[in-house]
């Protein structure tokens, strides 16, 4: 009876400051987390990027609050706060310094964040007192419960980060790998940092994303000297035409557009201008300026005698406004467009973004029709991205089954 309510004496004390302890946890996780948000060259070059790091910072609160609620003697509480914040330390300040990293920034600073998370909910937590001369363990199934219930919050903390943030390197992988592709300089830098602290040993477009960013860098120092000369009064088109694709690898669409837009008025630059100003208003987002921009562009050449440039260009302009229209939800206009264009300027691009865009509609089998035209008459740029469209509508779409192997080259 006596060791019933020393056990009962003992828990009460516990729970009685529980609350008090996992709310100071919690105020010093947030803070923690503000002060490594706000330290720039810290956010990027250790987590990438803000959702990566508060997501980190999240999945440590449970297990902040098990070591917090448990009540360890004093001199096991001090050793785990000591030891952990001591490895905290190592681990966090030695990132990179060795020739081979066995763990990339994120792994390495994920590692240092749970420690500390640990020295400071052990500094936090209560510790047993005893009606008399020890205190009673638990029972064995009680105590079982407790050391799984711990050993599950860790495990949470080290992998369900990982996971999101492979899932985030994943996803700037192709970002990046489509920046280059459209010269968008400072966006595939950007979409560098999250890599280089997730997985620093991907490549992109068969080079090493280190090297790859390193160029980036030199790049952009270029491009932001360019964009910051003052143009002389009198600029020629050229000039002009220089610092609106600087602007534009930059980012820099509304200062392009507001550069370039002077051009559609002048008949010799207006073809170029035009498809310009539609571009800039896409990646600013303003779908209906796009598509308006784009369908001027597509009148102006429809005029024109059939040339090669005249192909190219009515290939842009129906590729912007069937891109306009599918932002502005016009599946039906789109459609349209896309069919209309390949009747005219026929080409794998088109065949392709047809795809994609029936893919969007799960139209299984339509959108694989259109994929394998595309790898047949572009194998060497569309037969990898074909068969990754096919492959993803087999295990997502309705109508998967309409899919199959044999139709793709």
């Amino acid at each position: 009876m006596t060791e019933v309510l020393n056990v009962s004496a003992m828990n009460n004390d516990s729970n009685k400051h529980s609350p008090r302890r996992v709310i100071l946890v919690l105020i010093a996780l947030g803070i923690f987390g503000g002060i490594l948000q706000y330290s720039t060259d810290v956010l990027t070059s250790r987590f990438g990027r803000t959702d990566i790091l508060w997501t980190t910072i999240v999945w440590m609160v449970p297990a902040a609050i098990w070591f917090s609620q448990q009540a360890f003697p004093k001199p096991v509480r001090g050793t785990i706060a000591a030891l952990s914040g001591l490895c905290a330390w190592v681990v966090w300040h030695n990132v990179g310094a060795s020739g081979i990293d066995l763990l990339a920034p994120f792994s390495a600073s994920q590692l240092a964040l749970l420690l500390v998370t640990i020295s400071v909910s052990c500094l936090l937590a209560g510790h047993r007192r005893a009606v008399g001369d020890n205190a009673p363990d638990l029972p064995y199934d009680r105590s079982l419960q407790r050391w799984l219930t711990g050993g599950s919050v860790l495990l949470a903390a080290i992998l369900l980060p990982h996971a999101y943030a492979h899932v985030a390197a994943q996803s700037q992988l192709e970002t990046m790998e489509e920046a280059l592709q459209d010269q968008r300089f400072l966006r595939a830098r950007r979409a560098a940092t999250v890599l280089l602290c997730c997985r620093p040993t991907e490549t992109v477009l068969q080079q090493p994303v280190v090297a790859v960013a390193s160029e980036l860098d030199d790049r952009i120092q270029t491009l932001e000297e360019l964009a910051e000369q003052p143009l002389p009064q009198a600029s020629d088109t050229a000039a002009i035409g220089q610092r609106v694709v600087a602007l534009m690898q930059l980012d820099r669409n509304q200062a392009a557009l507001d550069l370039i837009r002077p051009l559609t008025e002048q008949p010799e630059t207006a073809p170029v201008a035009l498809d310009y100003c539609g571009l800039c208003c896409q990646r600013l987002q303003r779908w209906e300026d796009s598509r308006a921009w784009y369908e001027k562009s597509l009148q102006f050449w429809q005029k024109q005698p059939p040339t090669q440039q005249r192909a190219s260009a009515s290939t842009s302009a129906w590729k912007g406004i069937a891109f306009a229209e599918r932002r502005l939800d016009r599946s039906a206009d789109a459609e349209k467009t896309y069919l209309t264009a390949l009747e005219t300027v026929p080409s794998a691009e088109l065949h392709f973004l047809l795809a994609m865009h029936y893919e969007d509609q799960q139209r299984t089998s339509s959108a694989a029709q259109h994929a394998g035209k595309a790898m047949a008459m572009a194998p060497a740029t569309y037969r990898r991205r074909g068969k990754e469209l096919l492959d993803r509508m087999s295990h997502s779409h309705i109508g998967c089954l309409q899919t199959s192997p044999a139709k793709s080259p």
